[in-house]
């Protein structure tokens, strides 16, 4: 575990929730006093552009701003420790920790000390070996199967503010379920049936739009994502995002890349191997525990192989080859009617994949949009995305695939 026991209370915040609420109660668990940084909301964003410079991306003003935020809540003699994922990657993850440091002493705030969980390729299969590491996955993965449970009923919910707050108590019961000493697993379990008292309607989704984008834009909860997959539900459209867990599974693809030059690399890739398969067993006993049906990580070599004819595995920065090789993916196997790209302002490698090699990849063969997360007024954005809605249940309507991908909520009872 994290050197935590020298600080009166541990803060949390990467990902927002359900997630981060996961997390603080499995550190609950073990003695710590935790409490998460609370909504990534405009209050946030705000905060976090006063003490940053121009040009941040969204994930490090939203975090920045909450961290802050939660500092000042705090008793003044306290002392706190931030736990927030980061790797080494080329990207502005591997900035975030300076980043929070710098704006704690701007804003003359000494009692947080910033500790970074490090899950860069050459520390991951390490970090996954160890306590907290498993603790780490195993919340990822309940978070996985909760937020895809609750994604595919959205559209069918016959007021969607029932299914969010029947939602949001699940979330809350299984994070005091892990404080009070039970596994994560046992407490999704138990609060499986969650969504038993929510109204549906019963009948077919108009469509489904596959997600990709930069990691925190596809997994950060409201403002942080747009709330892309509320709107959508709207009109009847369910969103598709890929488990958080595919993060780590992508840095354990990079890693005999990373380790290759000062490391045998045979020794790199079975510790590779065996922490991936350590991935996939905890997303399905997840999916066990919710009682849904399994939705494996998809392989990363996979999505390597569709998109190496338009962007180089080898190339580091956002979310790489990921993206690029998910939307050929949606578009080619799994029956997607359109694409959506989410991008963190500022984020340099994400934009160029989605604006330059996205087109040319999918080449019309499914409507597909980028977006970025700016924080700023949403009207042009949101015309944008509702003619993006138009063209993919106008595209599902043509392809014949109406009786394949029906819904309905009983599959899920």
């Amino acid at each position: 575990m994290l050197a935590t026991a020298s600080f009166d209370q541990v803060l949390i915040g990467g990902l927002g929730h359900p997630y981060d609420d996961l997390i603080a109660a499995r550190l609950e668990s073990q003695g710590a006093s935790s409490k998460t940084l609370g909504e990534f909301d405009a209050d946030a964003l705000a905060r976090g552009r006063r003490v940053l410079p121009k040009g941040q991306c969204a994930p490090a003003l939203y975090t920045t701003g909450a961290l802050l935020r939660a500092a000042s809540q705090a008793h003044a003699s306290d002392t706190l420790a931030f736990v927030s994922p980061q790797s080494c990657g080329p990207c502005r993850y591997a900035l975030f920790a300076d980043a929070w440091r710098r704006s704690l002493r701007r804003s003359r705030v000494a009692n947080v000390t910033v500790l970074g969980l490090d899950h860069s390729p050459e520390s991951l299969p390490a970090f996954i070996d160890s306590e907290l590491g498993q603790h780490v996955v195993q919340c990822l993965a309940i978070g996985d199967a909760l937020t895809a449970t609750f994604r595919r009923l959205l559209p069918l919910a016959e007021r969607l503010e029932q299914l969010e707050g029947s939602y949001r108590n699940a979330a809350r019961d299984i994070a005091k379920s892990i404080a009070a000493g039970a596994t994560p697993f046992a407490a999704l379990h138990e609060a499986r049936s969650w969504h038993r008292e929510v109204a549906f309607r019963h009948g077919e989704i108009s469509a489904r739009v596959g997600l990709v984008g930069d990691p925190w834009a596809l997994h950060v909860d409201g403002d942080g994502q747009v709330n892309a997959p509320r709107r959508l539900a709207l009109l009847g459209i369910e969103t598709v995002v890929p488990p958080s867990l595919l993060w780590l599974a992508y840095q354990l693809w990079l890693a005999p890349l990373e380790w290759g030059q000062q490391r045998a690399s045979r020794e790199v890739e079975k510790a590779a191997d065996t922490q991936l398969h350590r991935l996939q067993d905890a997303l399905a006993t997840a999916h066990r525990a919710a009682e849904i049906p399994d939705q494996p990580i998809p392989a990363v070599a996979e999505l390597a192989r569709l998109a190496s004819p338009f962007i180089a595995p080898t190339l580091r920065g956002g979310y790489g080859f990921i993206e690029v090789g998910l939307a050929l993916r949606y578009a080619m196997h799994d029956a997607m009617d359109g694409v959506l790209s989410l991008k963190s302002f500022g984020c340099v490698p994400s934009v160029g994949v989605s604006d330059a090699v996205m087109p040319s990849a999918l080449r019309g063969a499914v409507p597909f949009l980028s977006i970025e997360v700016t924080g700023d007024p949403s009207a042009t954005r949101e015309s944008r995305l509702m003619l993006f809605a138009a063209n993919a249940i106008d595209h599902r309507a043509r392809s014949g695939a109406r009786a394949e991908l029906a819904l309905h909520a009983p599959e899920l009872r």
